[in-house]
């Protein structure tokens, strides 16, 4: 099953790439038949993720991450350099329906791929796309959950919730029993991600979106990490120099706050530190850029680049991005 899977993966894995690069090259040679003048709306400029879509409407999207790191940042926040390349992948596909005439409500669901590749500090990150299951590296679907979409404001259609609840589907995510001698690859843990959205317009050239989230993790028995609360916020300013096309910039901050007590004892026996419920344990802070390019009618293509400048026992990656976005 796992050769089968390893198999499947490793194709997906080239037509992502094989699409940015049909992406870039699309793009260099759309832009001299692009007209300035076109009214036009795009889904690029009418479709934030605040919208919902109409009764009968499907969006399906393929959003690829891979972030990848040679170091990370400690309780001060001082860099410690890493003596490996620690390179992770997410694929998160989703699909939402339309099913209110008010165009109120969309349902759907959420699936994660998600795979990692340990390397030395001069390896590729990109090798995360071999999808092997080794002592360096492993692939697995990870988590799959229903979601819901809803804009809670009548006369507000620039701002929307959506709620997903995602149960673990793979075994040992966190390589504690049985996959021990592999790398760590996930939460094993139900994830509960409630999403607010906001965008603005200004005239036909410029939108700001902004996005706050309350991402609860809750500890299984199979899992060693406690539960805990990510609070994301995010801010993105866009330019639409053409229709169809948008450059994006973006910052993210995002606390972790433990919600349980833990103590930690050394080989002596002796407690060495407590966490009390809601204390800060971690965060970091992240910023970058993209575009995005609406190929067809239907069809719209996102890609992006983000650093993390700063963390609190986090990492000091960065990450590439790649977005397939289908409307009907």
């Amino acid at each position: 099953m796992i050769k089968i899977l390893s198999g499947i993966n490793r194709m997906s894995a080239g037509i992502i790439i094989r699409s940015l690069g049909l992406f870039f090259v699309y793009l260099l040679l759309s832009f001299s038949s692009v007209s300035q003048d076109s009214t036009e709306v795009s889904n690029v400029f009418t479709y934030t993720p605040s919208k919902l879509l109409k009764k009968g409407q499907i969006e399906m999207q393929l959003y690829n991450n891979v972030y990848t790191q040679t170091a990370y940042r400690d309780e001060n926040r001082d860099k410690v350099e890493l003596d490996t390349r620690d390179t992770y992948y997410s694929g998160l596909f989703y699909l939402l329906y339309g099913v209110s005439k008010s165009s109120r409500v969309n349902i759907g669901f959420d699936l994660n791929l998600k795979s990692v590749y340990i390397d030395s500090t001069k390896g590729s990150p990109f090798k995360v796309f071999q999808f092997k299951n080794t002592s360096y590296s492993r692939v697995a679907l990870t988590s799959i959950g229903p979601k819901i979409k809803f804009q809670p404001i009548k006369n507000m259609a620039n701002f929307s919730i959506q709620s997903a609840f995602l149960f673990p589907i793979a075994k040992d995510l966190e390589s504690i029993d049985e996959f021990s001698d592999y790398p760590w690859i996930d939460y094993q843990m139900y994830t509960w991600w409630s999403q607010f959205f906001f965008d603005k317009t200004f005239g036909s050239k410029w939108q700001i979106f902004t996005e706050a989230d309350l991402l609860f993790r809750f500890k299984t028995k199979n899992s060693n990490i406690p539960t805990h609360l990510d609070v994301p916020l995010s801010a993105f300013v866009s330019w639409f120099p053409f229709n169809k096309f948008t450059v994006y910039g973006m910052i993210q901050y995002s606390p972790r706050f433990q919600l349980e007590m833990t103590e930690f004892y050394n080989n002596e026996g002796q407690l060495e530190y407590e966490t009390d419920p809601f204390d800060l344990i971690s965060d970091y802070a992240q910023t970058g850029i993209g575009l995005k390019y609406q190929l067809t009618k239907n069809l719209n293509l996102e890609g992006s680049y983000t650093y993390f400048f700063t963390s609190k026992n986090g990492g000091a990656g960065s990450t590439y991005n790649l977005g397939i976005r289908i409307i009907l």
